[in-house]
C-alpha cells in the first residue's frame, strides 16, 4: 500500500501533540497526588501513571492510525 505523504505528516504532528499533553496531564495529576497523599503515593504514581496513559494513548493512536491509513486485515496477513 502506498502511504500518502500529507496524512502521514499530519498523523505525525497529532501524535506528537498528543504525546506532550498526555505528559503535561501525567504531572499534573502525580503533583496532585503527591499534594493529596503525600511522598509514597506519589511514588507509586509517578511509577505506574506513565505506563497507563501513554498504553492507553498508545492503543487509541494506533487504532486511528489504522483506520486512516487504509491497513486492512487481509493486507496484515500477506
Amino acid at each position: 500500500y502506498k502511504l500518502n505523504d500529507y496524512r502521514t505528516f499530519i498523523l505525525l504532528i497529532i501524535g506528537i501533540f498528543v504525546a506532550y499533553i498526555a505528559n503535561l496531564f501525567r504531572m499534573f495529576i502525580i503533583i496532585i497526588v503527591g499534594y493529596i497523599y503525600g511522598s509514597e503515593a506519589l511514588e507509586i504514581a509517578h511509577s505506574y501513571l506513565g505506563w497507563l496513559i501513554f498504553s492507553f494513548l498508545i492503543f487509541i493512536f494506533w487504532h486511528f492510525l489504522i483506520q486512516n491509513i487504509g491497513i486492512n486485515e487481509n493486507h496484515l496477513n500477506k
